[in-house]
C-alpha cells in the first residue's frame, strides 16, 4: 500500500526491517564504523610519517584510505538513523549530506581499487618503463580527479535534477537516499551501472592477467634458478655426499610450487573480498522484489564492510606498512623507518 505525498513521491508503509534487526545491523555498523575509522586514519599516517611510504603507487593507497576514512566516519549518522523509532531526528540538511557524501566516498574507493589494479598490471606486466609513463604527474592528476569527479557528478544528480532525491528514508530506516522519490528506482540503476560493471571488470581483468603473467614467469625460470640453487649449494658443500646435493632440486621445487599458489591465494582473496563486498548492494539496487527489499540493508552494511578491510587487503600485507604501522601502534615513533622529521624532532 502506498501514500502520494505531494511532492510527487511515493512512500511505502512499513519499513522493509524490523526494529530488532536494524539493531543488530547498527552493531555491525558500530563495529565497522570503529575499525574503519582507525585503520584508514594509521594507514594515512604511516605515509605521513615515514618517506619510505611515499610513493606513487601509495598514492592511490591514500586516496582509498581517505574515501573509506570519510565513509566510516559518516556510517555514524546510518546507526543514528536505524536506531530511530520516529523518523529521522535531527537537521535534515544533516541526512542529505550524509547521504553526499557516502554515495561520493563508496564511488571513490570502487574507482581506487580499480586504479590500484591498473597500476599493478602496468608495473609488474609492462615494467618499470611503462610504468614510468603512467606515473607522469598529469596522468597521476588525471586519475586522482577521474576517481573522484564521476562520483561527485553521481551524488550531484538528485540536489540538481528531480531525478532522485538525497535524505531520509522510511522505508529503510537509513540516511542516505529517499527511496519514496518517483525516479528513485532509476537513480539506483544508475548508480549501480556506474560504479559496479566497469570497475569489476577493470579489477578482474587486471589480475587476471597478474597471475596468468607470474605463472608463465616462474615456470620459465624454475628450471634456471633450480640449477643456479643446487650449483651454489654444491660450492658451499662440496664436502657433503651428492644424496645430500640429490635433495636440494626437489625442495626447492616444493618452494617454487608454494609460491605459485601463495600468489593464486593472493589474487583470489582480492577478487572474493571485491566481489563479496559490492555484489550484494548491487544486485538489491537492480532486483525490485520484496525479499530484495527486506535484503538490502543487510546488503548495504556488507557494502560498508569494505571500507574497513581494504586497509587490511591493500597496506598491512606491503611489508613496508607492516613495520610502520606496527610501529605506530607500540608508540615507536623513532624505530619507524626513514622517518619524517617535524620541528621539536631531535
Amino acid at each position: 500500500m502506498e501514500n502520494v505525498t505531494p511532492s510527487g513521491t511515493t512512500e511505502n508503509d512499513g519499513p522493509a526491517s524490523s526494529q530488532l534487526e536494524r539493531q543488530i545491523l547498527a552493531v555491525f555498523l558500530g563495529l565497522i564504523v570503529v575499525l574503519g575509522t582507525v585503520g584508514n586514519m594509521i594507514v594515512i599516517l604511516a605515509v605521513l610519517l615515514s618517506h619510505k611510504l611515499r610513493t606513487k603507487m601509495n598514492l592511490f593507497v591514500v586516496n582509498l584510505s581517505f574515501a573509506d576514512f570519510l565513509t566510516s566516519l559518516h556510517l555514524v549518522w546510518i546507526i543514528v538513523a536505524f536506531l530511530s523509532e520516529d523518523g529521522w531526528p535531527l537537521p535534515d540538511e544533516l541526512c542529505v549530506w550524509c547521504g553526499f557524501v557516502l554515495i561520493t566516498c563508496i564511488g571513490a574507493s570502487v574507482y581506487t581499487l580499480a586504479c590500484i589494479a591498473i597500476n599493478r598490471l602496468v608495473l609488474i606486466r609492462y615494467g618499470q618503463a611503462a610504468y614510468r609513463i603512467l606515473c607522469r604527474p598529469v596522468i597521476m592528476i588525471g586519475m586522482i580527479a577521474t576517481i573522484w569527479t564521476i562520483p561527485l557528478f553521481m551524488a550531484s544528480i538528485p540536489l540538481i535534477a528531480d531525478f532522485g532525491e538525497l535524505g531520509y528514508s522510511s522505508r529503510y530506516r537509513t540516511c542516505l537516499k529517499n527511496h519514496a522519490h518517483k525516479y528513485a528506482k532509476a537513480y539506483d540503476i544508475l548508480l549501480s551501472l556506474t560504479y559496479y560493471p566497469v570497475s569489476t571488470a577493470v579489477i578482474i581483468f587486471s589480475y587476471f592477467k597478474v597471475f596468468l603473467y607470474l605463472r608463465s614467469r616462474v615456470k620459465k625460470l624454475a628450471p634456471g634458478v633450480a640449477e643456479a640453487t643446487v650449483s651454489s649449494v654444491m660450492q658451499e658443500t662440496e664436502l657433503r655426499n651428492r644424496q645430500g646435493q640429490q635433495e636440494a632440486r626437489p625442495n626447492l621445487r616444493v618452494r617454487l610450487d608454494k609460491r605459485q599458489v601463495q600468489v593464486t591465494k593472493n589474487m583470489f582473496y582480492v577478487v572474493c573480498l571485491f566481489f563479496m563486498c559490492t555484489t550484494p548492494y548491487g544486485l538489491t539496487l537492480l532486483c525490485d522484489q520484496q525479499v530484495c527489499l527486506r535484503l538490502a540493508s543487510y546488503a548495504a552494511v556488507i557494502l560498508s564492510l569494505n571500507s574497513c578491510i581494504n586497509p587490511v587487503v591493500y597496506a598491512t600485507k606491503h611489508p613496508d606498512f607492516k613495520l610502520v604501522i606496527r610501529c605506530i601502534l607500540m608508540c615507536r615513533w623513532k624505530k619507524i623507518p626513514q622517518r619524517v622529521k617535524f620541528f621539536g624532532d631531535s
